[in-house]
């Protein structure tokens, strides 16, 4: 077997893993684009199993990011200079912005705890910037292979409004004089009369149309009323939870009947290109929505582990899958709307 062949049977391997026992690391951001000096929110979930034990999580890399675009051409040094960050939240006043795992709130998810946060960050430089993900560190043994990082978010950081180029004056090209030429009588009808002929075809065109038009019978059709979007999305939830189909090892068919019933509500209840975007799309156009972080972050997340179950052929824990299954129904309950005759009520919880 070549070496070629055998790194790609190796991936292939670890794409299989099970999804089970992984602590899964996710970020998102208030907004994907700030001005220079404006506040963001940057939102982190930490999803750790029972039987693994953390010590602390090191947030220090936020200190040293670098735009993945360069602002300073004239810059040959060769030395990296970090952006100009002011962070603020829970590790503001933490020495090398580290924080104790056990002294940090966590919800209880019976096989797992789950640690929310969120930080207020304000850009002195602008630039594209990534954010990456905190470092673990361990208070028992585990490996890269057990900690599933999520996409980490992409900031564009402009300049504020009325910055100006101060070298644009040089383009300014020297006023000529202005060159006047002699002209015809008759160079002086054209524009009227590109006026008129359309007008007088188009009257030749409404005569013809009028003594020429048939009587036509009106049919009246009545259309069967629509039903709501979380109606359809829930009966659908319904007979996915009745198939369990990932109980009978069709994993990959429940997360992609899931995920499209999810984009198809999405699609009908805010009225956005779902069943053709990517996860990274819906999440952006959701941002300009009545959904709050919280709920904006649980669905990329279920799309991103579907993901990775129809590309990375990875498979998730039976509760996992019921867990998503759940989230998704209360997430369309919560953000249903219910139509009364010809006026809409918005339900959100």
């Amino acid at each position: 077997m070549q070496r070629g062949q055998f790194i790609f049977f190796l991936t292939l391997l670890v794409c299989h893993c099970s999804l089970s026992g992984q602590i899964i690391s996710s970020l998102s951001v208030s907004n994907d684009s700030v001005r220079v000096g404006d506040e963001i929110e940057v939102y982190y979930k930490l999803t750790v199993p029972l039987s693994y034990q953390i010590e602390s999580i090191d947030f220090s890399g936020w200190d040293s990011l670098t735009s993945l675009v360069d602002t300073n051409p004239a810059d040959t040094s060769g030395i990296p200079r970090y952006a100009d960050i002011d962070w603020r939240g829970r590790i503001e006043d933490q020495e090398n912005k580290r924080l104790q795992y056990n002294l940090l709130p966590k919800s209880d998810l019976q096989t797992a705890y789950e640690y929310r946060d969120t930080f207020n960050a304000s850009f002195w430089d602008f630039g594209i910037y990534q954010i990456g993900h905190p470092t673990l560190l361990p208070d028992s043994v585990f490996t890269e292979d057990n900690v599933m990082l999520l996409e980490s978010p992409v900031i564009l950081i402009y300049p504020p409004d009325g910055i100006q180029n101060p070298d644009t004056t040089s383009l300014i090209l020297p006023i000529t004089d202005i060159l006047t030429t002699d002209k015809p009588w008759w160079a002086g009808l054209f524009p009227w009369i590109y006026l008129l002929v359309p007008l007088i075809l188009l009257g030749l065109l409404l005569y013809f149309l009028v003594r020429k038009k048939p009587q036509q019978q009106v049919l009246v059709t009545v259309e069967k009323p629509k039903e709501p979007a979380h109606v359809i999305a829930l009966k659908k939830l319904d007979t996915i939870e009745q198939e369990g189909a990932w109980k009978k090892g069709l994993v990959k068919k429940y997360q992609s009947d899931l995920t499209y019933t999810i984009r198809e509500y999405m699609e009908g209840r805010y009225d956005i290109q779902a069943l053709e975007s990517t996860t990274d799309e819906i999440s952006r156009s959701l941002a300009s929505t009545d959904l709050d972080h919280t709920q904006i972050a649980e669905l990329k997340e279920i799309l991103q582990i579907a993901d990775l179950v129809k590309f990375a052929k990875a498979t998730p824990t039976n509760d996992i899958n019921e867990e998503f299954l759940t989230k998704a129904k209360n997430f369309v309950i919560d953000t249903k709307s219910i139509t009364t005759g010809s006026h809409n009520i918005e339900d959100n919880g």
